[in-house]
């Protein structure tokens, strides 16, 4: 079984209420987190532009967070963040 820090984990919708808080688990776990959003510079979005602030336990689990700018209506926008 592979560890956290070898596992990618993709959070879609990731400035949601219940996905804030699994994005918090999982970085505080110490998994490879990517996050999809509409628009990573959205005021909503801010606490997620600064990872470390958001998830100080990050620091020492060695957890990653990669925003992905992503649109439902927008055929292929998720491909990248949910490849591998």
């Amino acid at each position: 079984m592979k560890s956290p820090n070898e596992t990618i984990v993709t959070v879609t919708g990731a400035t949601g209420y219940l996905a804030t808080h699994i994005l918090h688990f999982l970085l505080a776990q110490g998994y490879q987190v990517r996050g999809t959003v509409r628009d990573p510079e959205a005021v909503r979005t801010e606490h997620l532009n600064e990872p470390e602030e958001f998830c100080p336990e990050m620091r020492e689990s060695g957890g990653t967070l990669t925003l992905y700018t992503c649109d439902l209506t927008i055929e292929g926008s998720f491909d990248e963040a949910i490849a591998g």
